[in-house]
């Protein structure tokens, strides 16, 4: 169960998996924004063709400052979002099943394949699935639930229904429902439609380091038939170059 399309007058948007940019009222310059949040970004190729790509946020070893690292995933279009817990199947080219941090799914919103279609080189794949391999639970359910409070009431009252097999009764509350579709959502029976640039979850924390540091995989389909992984690293690359 899924909460519905977008309002008409959606925006397709392309936003990165992980840091947020500056806020809107910052008037320096963009390195300096990042430099003073101290923090050291790695980025390494994995999977069988190098496909997919490992990142791992963590707190610069000659930090000065005590902000800690935000490793808060965000959509990197708009779509819906799911989160298939330890253990199970995720749905992918190749059936992998979820590590025990657990992995984000985001379906991309049709208009979003489309609108990469026309603004992206020809040489490089819209996205259809981008999956975040390795996220916080605890942490991750927490941020999609306030985005599940977003849902219309009778979507939350649909989604009830179909996992229950009857209406909510008198004196369900909406926190009620709330509730119960996050819960499908985190166990991968439902999801939540967000617009890109949305935080959707928070990456897993490596426990065996001495500084602040954590990790995720990013693997990506394009978004035609068959379903296919592609490499992000064409996509990141050409990102300040696309116009949406």
């Amino acid at each position: 169960m899924s909460s519905p399309p977008p309002f008409t007058g959606y925006v397709p948007r392309f936003e990165m998996p992980v840091i947020a940019p500056p806020p809107a009222n910052y008037q320096g310059a963009l390195l300096d924004y990042y430099q003073q949040l101290e923090i050291d970004l790695g980025l390494a190729m994995s999977g069988p063709n190098n496909e997919f790509v490992d990142i791992t946020l963590a707190k610069a070893a000659n930090a000065t400052n005590s902000i800690p690292v935000d490793a808060t995933l965000f959509a990197m279009t708009g779509g819906f979002v799911r989160h298939y817990p330890n253990g199970t199947v995720v749905p992918s080219p190749d059936s992998f099943t979820s590590p025990p941090e657990g992995v984000l799914v985001l379906t991309v919103w049709l208009e979003d394949i489309a609108t990469q279609q026309r603004a992206f080189p020809a040489d490089t794949p819209a996205m259809g699935y981008i999956y975040y391999v390795g996220v916080d639970q605890t942490q991750t359910s927490a941020i999609l639930r306030t985005e599940t409070a977003k849902m219309s009431d009778a979507a939350l009252r649909a989604s009830w229904k179909d996992q229950q097999g009857a209406a909510p009764a008198a004196g369900t509350t909406l926190d009620d429902l709330i509730d119960q579709h996050n819960a499908r959502v985190m166990m991968g029976l439902g999801a939540v439609f967000v617009d890109g640039g949305t935080p959707i979850g928070k990456a897993a924390q490596d426990p065996t380091t001495s500084v602040e540091t954590y990790r995720f995989t990013l693997r990506m389909t394009g978004g035609g038939n068959p379903v296919t992984y592609v490499s992000p690293v064409p996509i990141f690359t050409g990102a300040p170059y696309y116009d949406l």
